[in-house]
């Protein structure tokens, strides 16, 4: 496995009670459910809207076919405005969060990794409202 890789486990694992156990869970089911609020929180975005607005934020993702949803992965203290297009996710709920080498399907994969940095909420509310607007108009 590379360092990499196992860096990235690490850091997603960290924001469990039981990192050890987080850990387990990715290499043996490919997924870990961690809670969110600690390090990040999030917005599911459903459908066709999820991945155009993905194109254009880029950042942190998790693509889900099966929920036909993106959940974007943002600062733990973030303020989102209420929309019908974002589903805000944060303290005291959880996310099914794919192994960070699961970068395809079957199943819930990576957009894109995260990394240092995450996705700036008014980044994604801009490009939230943008295509909006394109559907509508």
């Amino acid at each position: 496995m590379s360092e990499a890789l196992q860096a990235a486990r690490t850091r997603l694992a960290s924001v469990d009670k039981s990192p050890a156990r987080a850990v387990r869970w990715f290499t043996s089911a490919g997924y870990a459910v961690l809670p969110l609020g600690v390090d990040w929180s999030a917005v599911r975005v459903r459908g066709r809207l999820g991945i155009d607005a993905w194109v254009r934020v880029g950042g942190p993702a998790i693509h889900d076919p099966a929920d036909q949803a993106v959940y974007f992965l943002l600062p733990p203290d973030t303020t989102w405005w209420p929309c019908k297009d974002g589903e805000f996710l944060t303290a005291g709920q959880w996310l099914s969060v794919p192994d960070p080498a699961r970068t395809a399907p079957p199943g819930a994969y990576w957009l894109s990794p995260l990394d240092r940095y995450l996705v700036r909420p008014e980044t994604l509310q801009t490009a939230l409202r943008s295509l909006a607007g394109e559907v509508v108009g």
